[in-house]
């Protein structure tokens, strides 16, 4: 029992096979089981004539003890119960004797039933669990644990000959053997023993082949057959994380036969659903909970933050993620950039499970400042809702500025003048700033910053004042100077213009 068990719980389909035993008066004392190869789906089994005929021959030879005492199959839906077609083939079975049993186990809860069929009629009978007694101890099994004084009438054998049969008595394994060949011959009416999930009319059941896989932004159809007076067929389903918790009723598009299709925008990771019915007097029926893995992708940066000067460009690499083995076509581009910042790819559509640099430009005129650009991966399907993933990458726009002041000196010739440089440094500037040039001072003019060089270190964003000194010559002639002073940092350049006025 507990490998028939096992077996039906291992094995996503149906079992079947033979039981192995005796029969002491009134009692089957089943002591092993047996099968070959059969032919299995979720709710179809059979095992075919040459199946049969490999067992016949294991019982000839010797190679299986005892004889031929009963049947079992498994259900994966729906419970214990006797269809249509198990009814058929346990009468067929009943033909050779009134005692063979039909055990069905129900592979979600291992839970088993014996079944016969009362003889003259098509009406499958579960035996009480009183009537049925397991022991872990073979010894235990005898007779006297069901005594009957009733006289039983020997198990009829089934006999086929071309001539007249040799001397020496047909034994009981023989008997047996020849019963499974005459049932291989005979196809038990359709070519194979078979079991065939179908239950009787009056019974309310939910035949589904489950939905395994899907694509984020697809939509996800759910069909189902409803067999007997089902009512309110209704899906639930949800996100995997949190469990069925929509539900919605199906459309019935036939006889028994539902379906719903889950919306694309709501395919957005993985799912759960059952399907749930009820029968005329409110019972209701669930199916299992089924997992729905869905294909879906995600980017990741291998930088949160990136920092560059006005005229220049800094690249991020980014990583574009498949899960669940998603290999569809992604469409890049970019949200909430600045004015004046430029973002680009190498190619603007790619597949998962690459790394791409993103590379930012900020033009003279881009703000300074830090701002939260937002990468994003499109997918565009035929039958997908647009799908979109994002990453942010924090972009600081750093420079400096420089003033003067006041914008315009006079002076006489033979005397010195000063004007007031002020630099300031824009947050996330942090290269050197130097004064590399002072035009149009008047020939012969020389100057000198109050600092001991024309560096100006960054101690970080704020201010710096330093002081230019001009001396003009004696000879200078009278007349309107305009100067030009420079400024150049981390590549980037800036000049401030004031006027000379020699009198």
């Amino acid at each position: 029992m507990d490998r028939i068990v096992q077996a039906a719980r291992e094995t996503p389909t149906e079992i079947i096979g033979f039981l192995l035993g005796r029969l002491e008066g009134d009692t089957i004392v089943i002591e092993d089981s047996t099968t070959a190869e059969f032919s299995s789906e979720r709710y179809r089994v059979s095992l075919p004539p040459s199946s049969i005929a490999v067992i016949a021959d294991k019982l000839l030879s010797g190679g299986l003890k005892g004889n031929i005492v009963g049947w079992y199959h498994s259900h994966t839906e729906g419970g214990l119960f006797f269809s249509e077609t198990d009814v058929s083939t346990q009468k067929h079975l009943q033909q050779f004797s009134n005692f063979v049993a039909g055990i069905v186990v129900d592979s979600t809860n291992e839970k088993v039933g014996c079944f016969r069929v009362a003889p003259g009629t098509n009406f499958p009978v579960r035996l009480p669990e009183e009537n049925l007694i397991t022991y872990t101890d073979p010894a235990q099994a005898v007779h006297a644990r069901f005594a009957s004084p009733l006289t039983v009438p020997p198990t009829p054998t089934l006999e086929v000959r071309r001539r007249p049969p040799a001397t020496g008595p047909l034994t009981r394994r023989m008997a047996l053997a020849i019963i499974l060949i005459a049932l291989a011959i005979s196809g038990i009416a359709v070519g194979s023993l078979a079991y065939y999930f179908r239950r009787p009319s009056n019974v309310v059941a939910i035949l589904h082949v489950p939905v395994t896989e899907s694509t984020v932004g697809n939509p996800i159809q759910i069909s189902a057959n409803v067999t007997g007076p089902g009512r309110n067929v209704t899906l639930v389903y949800g996100r995997s994380t949190n469990g069925p918790t929509t539900q919605v009723p199906m459309n019935p598009i036939g006889a028994g036969e539902y379906n719903y299709v889950i919306p694309g925008s709501q395919v957005t990771g993985d799912l759960a659903y059952y399907i749930k019915a009820y029968d005329p007097t409110g019972r209701e029926l669930n199916t299992t909970t089924y997992q729905i893995t869905v294909a879906d992708f995600s980017l990741q940066p291998l930088s949160s933050a990136v920092v560059l000067y006005v005229t220049k460009t800094a690249s991020v690499g980014m990583r574009l993620l498949a899960i669940n083995n998603f290999n569809g076509q992604l469409q890049l581009s970019a949200n909430n950039a600045p004015p004046g910042l430029e973002v680009s790819f190498p190619t603007n559509s790619t597949t998962p499970g690459s790394t791409v640099q993103v590379s930012f430009t900020a033009e003279s005129n881009t703000p300074n400042g830090t701002f939260p650009v937002a990468i994003v991966a499109t997918y565009l399907a035929t039958q997908s809702s647009q799908v979109t993933r994002q990453a942010v990458i924090d972009v600081t726009v750093a420079d400096f500025h420089l003033a003067v002041s006041p914008t315009s000196r006079t002076v006489s010739p033979g005397a010195s003048t000063n004007f007031t440089l002020t630099l300031t440094l824009e947050n996330g500037f942090t290269d050197t700033v130097k004064i590399t040039d002072l035009a149009g001072l008047p020939p012969g003019a020389v100057y000198k910053l109050a600092a001991s060089n024309s560096t100006i270190l960054a101690g970080g964003p704020g201010s710096t004042t330093v002081s230019i000194q001009i001396k003009i010559p004696v000879s200078t002639k009278p007349g309107t100077y305009p100067i030009v002073i420079v400024a150049v940092g981390g590549g980037v350049s800036h000049y401030q213009t004031a006027q000379i006025i020699v009198k």
